[in-house]
């Protein structure tokens, strides 16, 4: 499975197998974080309006309705017609599917901290 213990994954996990080495950079999501993301704690993004589209960032439990997973999980994602890229931004390609399955196995489990 995607954490390998069976348990729950958490923030401090998503943070840093996914952010931490993927998105936490000064030119991203680092310090002053594009969009004014900062990716340190799950307060910024669970049940938190995304600054690009109308959906949350995360919404627990429903990772379709979670910008997040979108714009980690599919190579055009678009929201009402919005389009972005996907992200990690200017990555020729997406995360890991085993990175994306914890982000999402985190957001249907209610996307503890």
């Amino acid at each position: 499975d995607v954490i390998g213990d069976g348990s729950t994954p958490t923030f401090a996990e998503v943070r840093d197998r996914v952010f931490a080495p993927w998105c936490s950079f000064s030119s991203c999501h680092g310090n002053g974080g594009a969009g004014g993301l900062m990716l340190d704690s799950a307060e910024g993004l669970v049940g938190v309006a995304s600054t690009a589209v109308d959906m949350p960032r995360v919404t627990a439990g429903d990772p379709e309705n979670s910008y997040l997973y979108r714009l980690l999980s599919s190579c055009d994602p678009a929201v009402d017609g919005v389009e972005a890229r996907h992200m990690p931004a200017g990555a020729p390609t997406l995360l890991d599917p085993e990175l994306v399955r914890l982000v999402r196995a985190w957001i249907e489990s209610g996307a503890p901290s």
